[in-house]
């Protein structure tokens, strides 16, 4: 299963307040599958912006002919609000307002059926290993409330010692076991499994240990495509639950534009990697292998100096990437 990729844009025409936010909220009804949106904008906003675009006299608190009023309101968040999954508009249809202190809260539902899933990731912050250790626990017990197919988390620090990592990895083991959760490791830069190298204890030494990876990383540390740690390397791919399908190379842990012909060679020795993992899991008879499409914003993404505009657009790199991978691993 490939998660889906959800994006929404809500953008108001006018702006009277002096500090004006929108709010759309969107979850998924278990029961029916369905998602459910909720946006909540400032209604003196709202109506004198809908006065402005047609030109007539709206009242919102106390309208004349309430479906009108519905039907310019709907009108207006078709041209605004744009919902997408797998990088394809979702349709959705308006169900109504209601009025709540000083804003319009709108209903909305996607007509469409999606069964979205919930992977969390989990940052304790703190350089000290004995808070380290406590925010740690306390976000993976927040988390598994949620009830996510999975918990990733960035455990530890690199300069930890070996002895206070195990014991995180440990606490991690301890929750899961107690909730039923799963929660696995990102190898990344800054913690315990930022290279290929300071990974190989751990996995030597602790049997259970199992990985979110994002290879990349390790590609920056090394300099390198890991040609000379493919021992290394393929133990972790053999432990891996996650993909975050980052390419790296070796002078950082994101190319430019994946689609770019110079970068040739890093893609397809991340392909490979991916493909090894895709292959141990299906041998091994799983259910679903998780991707994550994992091109991040700047400054992961190279910007332009002076103005920092982002060299490529991010969103339509992760499109790139997911139905690659969607075509590649024949995902329906």
């Amino acid at each position: 299963m490939l998660p889906f990729i959800l994006s929404c844009f809500l953008n108001l025409g006018l702006f009277l307040h002096p500090f004006f936010v929108s709010v759309t909220e969107i979850r998924q009804n278990e029961k029916t599958r369905t998602l459910e949106i909720s946006c909540r904008i400032f209604y003196d906003d709202l109506e004198r912006t809908l006065e402005k675009n047609n030109r007539v006299k709206i009242d919102i608190l106390k309208p004349a002919d309430r479906g009108k009023v519905d039907a310019l309101i709907s009108a207006y968040l078709q041209k605004q609000l744009q919902l997408k999954a797998d990088g394809q508009p979702v349709n959705w249809k308006y169900l109504g307002y209601e009025i709540e202190e000083d804003a319009a809260w709108c209903y909305l539902a996607a007509v469409q059926k999606y069964s979205l899933e919930l992977i969390l990731l989990a940052i304790p912050g703190s350089a000290d290993f004995e808070e380290h250790k406590k925010q740690l626990e306390n976000i993976l017990r927040d988390f598994v409330t949620l009830k996510p197919i999975l918990i990733n988390t960035h455990t530890g620090r690199d300069y930890f010692t070996f002895e206070q990592n195990r014991q995180l990895i440990l606490l991690a083991d301890k929750v899961a076991r107690e909730t039923k959760a799963k929660i696995i490791h990102e190898t990344h830069r800054g913690r315990f499994s930022y290279a290929a190298p300071a990974m190989k204890p751990y996995l030597e030494k602790l049997p259970d240990l199992r990985l979110t990876l994002d290879i990349s990383h390790w590609c920056n540390v090394a300099e390198s495509l890991l040609e000379n740690q493919t021992e290394v390397v393929n133990l972790a791919l053999s432990r891996t639950d996650h993909i975050h399908s980052r390419v790296g190379h070796a002078e950082g842990p994101q190319v430019n534009d994946p689609r770019a012909p110079e970068w040739d060679r890093e893609v397809k020795a991340h392909l490979a990697w991916w493909d090894k993992i895709v292959d141990i899991h299906r041998r091994q008879g799983s259910k679903q292998i998780t991707i994550t499409t994992e091109f991040g914003p700047a400054n992961y993404l190279p910007t332009l100096p002076y103005t920092r505009q982002p060299v490529a657009r991010q969103w339509d790199i992760n499109v790139h990437m997911l139905q690659l991978l969607k075509k590649r691993y024949e995902v329906a």
